[in-house]
């Protein structure tokens, strides 16, 4: 007998439970619980009935299970391919490394996601400027498990990270290099979610160089094209390029000679946490744990004579590529490759090849005198490249006209992602074969007899048709007219490798004999495809997850999932905004406060207008088109304490235990346990004060006891308690505790 799934695993007896915990919140004045109370028979019987219907719906097929998943908008998620960054070194002149450039670790291949200028540089030097002096970094910057602050611990404006090389760079050169921060900090950063929340970063950062620019030598602007760091809020790559000359300077007496420098300047000092790296690699690419067995790149055409078009992929330049056009019904047309465009006639649909020193692919078309001129258009150019020997794989077969068609891949398991199909019909006319793409879906429910719609299996590699009433059947042809333009393999555990296993270059390529290759960090990320236990298990959570803010709770829960930023603690106050007084005796329609505080190592961490306005757009996403949301930081007052003390004779460190019970009890963030901390808005009552005195060991009692705060919107109140803003935090201040002895009083 198969075994059948459980969709809910409660019993008669913990239904019953359930539902008599319910009963003081929805009925108060239902007192009488006990067995006699003909409320409880019919909980009881509506108990025996739920467990009965139950029971009926565990006694469902798989094919049901995931459609009721769907249902909940849950899908069971693909297999996810390892990632890393591997290093090349040993580098000997200026090269271009192509995307999908394959690596192996073991059995194992990776693959570039992007081509990479690799350059014959090293980087000699690393220095801080902060305190009004450089301070080096280099050993630092070369040894596993160390870090460095980028711009000190402080991290104060004007501060200065500079990058020294032994080589002056390349100008007017696509470069890159890569920043890995120190990310092993108590409270992670948010995950993405179903929204795209842009980090707003949180300090201005100002990349330059030093050289030239026209007549005058010193600091210019370098030309950044991507800043993935955020301003060097997380780990990531910087992409740029030198405008003009470098020249070598040397900015420190204790710099043994001038270098070649790029430095990050420090525009504002705003950053909750002071940016800690790990190391900056030249020289480094991402890769990932597949095998491109074919892929498609597309370009827009211009219309214009003889367009040339330049990719550079591993695929392409070593593998078989086909050109597919677009023509004006939306149909792909193939071309013909010839040695020679200029000896073509007009009107012919050709295109040649050639290959770059083994890092570019360059593909001709012709003027409309010695071939065809592509159409304009956008992306209606395709580049097809795969490996010879998926030369006859990539063949599905051809279609016999009948409904339900399987077709089974000779490769597999499959990555969703970049997975093409395209199934060919013939035109009346002529018998010219056209092609069309093909959209994979879950399933053929909402699919109706005109969709060109196809299910993937990509753990078995099976594909699957519709009937003409679910999905068109491919038309039916004598030749094979089903053909895969996209397919890539991999993902699973095994990707997930530790660091310096990726160390060999499978590409046979001359002058790679001597270039080296490691990942100096393991692989991380890779998994098989989820299972229904994984998925019923991630339903029940993300049921928890709120996807609208419509409650306090609500508002906190998403604040604290904002992706990208370490929100440690969070506060709503709803019919509140900012400034208001006489709270809650006056209330704002409508109005929601949102106080936030980000995990900082300062004592009363203060998030900065970007980490605020990231809050902000996260929320936004989420409320109700009826509330006007405020996002702030907390109100922080300093709280010092004035006592005198009684002890018992022979107590030892009496003064130093009172003041540290103190600070921890008025601190807005527990170190311990960062759930903890202040309460938001909790006045300072003297009886706390009091207590937490006389629980230090050797405290008779207290004799004299004054709060001191100072902060905004505070109020005094006639016992002496201390009334603070609804945002507001707590952090001690200078306390003066004055200790006697018992035997002198």
């Amino acid at each position: 007998m198969l075994p059948l799934p459980e969709l809910d695993d409660r019993d008669f007896q913990q239904i019953v439970e359930d539902a008599r915990k319910m009963i003081p919140l929805l009925f108060p004045g239902w007192t009488d619980e006990n067995y006699h109370d003909p409320g409880i028979t019919l909980i009881e019987l509506l108990a025996w009935l739920t467990e009965m219907q139950q029971f009926y719906l565990n006694r469902i097929t798989r094919k049901n299970e995931l459609k009721f998943l769907k249902l909940m908008g849950i899908k069971l998620n693909n297999a996810l391919p390892a990632r890393t960054d591997v290093t090349f070194s040993n580098v000997s002149q200026m090269v271009v490394i192509p995307a999908n450039y394959r690596l192996a670790a073991g059995d194992q291949v990776f693959e570039t996601t992007e081509p990479l200028c690799l350059l014959p540089v090293q980087i000699e030097k690393v220095l801080v400027y902060s305190e009004a002096d450089y301070r080096d970094f280099t050993s630092f910057n070369e040894t596993r498990g160390l870090y460095y602050y980028a711009f000190g611990r402080d991290a104060q404006k004007n501060n200065q990270l500079l990058i020294g090389f032994d080589q002056s760079l390349p100008c007017g050169v696509e470069l890159s290099f890569t920043i890995h921060l120190y990310e092993d900090y108590p409270v992670k950063p948010g995950a993405k979610g179903s929204f795209d929340t842009k980090i707003t970063p949180p300090a201005r950062v100002t990349w330059k160089y030093y050289g030239r620019a026209g007549n005058d030598i010193g600091w210019n602007r370098l030309h950044i094209l991507l800043d993935d760091t955020s301003n060097l809020y997380q780990s990531g790559v910087i992409k740029f390029s030198v405008p003009e000359q470098m020249e070598a300077a040397r900015f420190s007496q204790a710099l043994e000679r001038s270098r070649f420098w790029i430095g990050c300047f420090l525009e504002d000092d705003i950053y909750e946490l002071p940016p800690r790296v790990e190391d900056i690699c030249l020289n480094t690419v991402p890769v990932v744990q597949h095998s491109t067995l074919s892929e498609v790149h597309e370009f827009s055409g211009n219309g214009e004579s003889s367009l040339e078009i330049r990719l550079a992929s591993s695929v392409a330049l070593h593998g078989i590529n086909e050109i597919q056009i677009r023509n004006e019904d939306g149909d792909w047309v193939f071309w013909q490759e010839i040695a020679d465009i200029t000896r073509a006639e007009a009107g012919e649909r050709v295109f040649s090849l050639m290959r770059n020193e083994g890092q570019e692919l360059i593909i001709r078309f012709g003027d409309g005198n010695g071939g065809m001129i592509p159409p304009a258009g956008h992306e209606n150019i395709r580049v097809i490249s795969f490996p010879e020997s998926f030369k006859e794989q990539r063949w599905l077969g051809s279609s016999n006209g009948l409904p339900d068609q399987s077709f089974q891949l000779s490769v597999h398991p499959l990555l969703n992602n970049g997975f093409r199909l395209q199934v060919g019909k013939r035109t009346q006319d002529s018998g010219e074969m056209l092609w069309q793409d093909w959209q994979e879906v879950d399933d053929f429910a909402a699919s109706r007899s005109h969709d060109r719609h196809y299910l993937l299996d990509e753990e078995t590699g099976l594909i699957q048709f519709g009937n003409h009433e679910n999905g068109i059947i491919p038309e039916q042809d004598d030749q094979p007219n089903l053909l895969l333009i996209g397919c890539k393999t991999g993902g699973g555990i095994m990707g997930n490798v530790k660091d310096y296993e990726i160390n060999r270059v499978l590409e046979n390529e001359p002058w790679l004999n001597m270039i080296q290759v490691a990942n100096h960090r393991a692989a991380q990320g890779g998994r098989p495809k989820e299972t229904l236990a994984e998925a019923r298990r991630r339903l029940k959570l993300q049921l928890r997850i709120p996807e609208r803010a419509v409650s306090a709770a609500d508002f906190e829960d998403l604040a604290l999932r904002t992706p990208g930023l370490r929100v440690a603690r969070v506060k709503t106050v709803p019919l509140y905004k900012p400034g208001m007084r006489n709270y809650p005796d006056k209330v704002a329609p409508a109005q929601v406060t949102v106080a936030v505080m980000p995990y900082s190592e300062a004592t009363t961490p203060i998030p900065s207008p970007g980490f605020k306005e990231t809050v902000y757009h996260h929320l936004n996403n989420h409320r109700l088109l009826s509330t006007e949301l405020h996002v702030v930081a907390p109100d922080y007052v300093r709280i010092s304490i004035y006592a005198s003390v009684v002890v018992t004779p022979g107590t030892v460190s009496g003064l130093e235990k009172i003041i540290r019970e103190l600070n921890l009890f008025l601190q807005p963030l527990d170190r311990g346990d960062l759930s903890r901390g202040w309460p938001f808005g909790r006045k300072v009552y003297r009886g706390d004060i009091y207590e937490v005195i006389n629980r230090v060991a050797g405290v008779e009692y207290v004799k004299e006891l004054w709060i001191n705060a100072e902060g905004n919107q505070i109020t005094r109140e006639v016992g002496g308690d201390i009334k603070i803003p609804p945002c507001g935090l707590v952090y001690p201040g200078e306390h003066e505790i004055e200790i006697i002895n018992r035997n002198d009083l």
